[in-house]
């Protein structure tokens, strides 16, 4: 065989091998994706919740804040 063949081939075999490699990273890839899309969904989810819980927190909090002033000045009005 003459040695500009060999080193075609040689290259064309490295091509094949860094080929097959890509294609097994993109199966393994894809064998996880599923569970990449459940654990995304759920923790998009939980942050909804998280933040839905802190805006009614801070919501109740200055509603008790504003109820409690005008108890306070009804109460202090009625003692006077």
């Amino acid at each position: 065989m003459d040695i500009n063949t060999e080193k075609r081939l040689d290259e064309i075999e490295r091509k094949l091998d860094d080929l097959h490699n890509k294609i097994n990273n993109q199966e393994n890839r894809a064998k996880y994706k599923p569970i990449f899309t459940v654990v995304l969904i759920l923790s998009a989810i939980c942050i909804f919740f998280v933040l839905i819980g802190v805006v009614s927190f801070f919501t109740g909090y200055f509603f008790f804040l504003l109820t409690s002033q005008n108890y306070f000045w009804e109460t202090f009005h009625y003692l006077n």
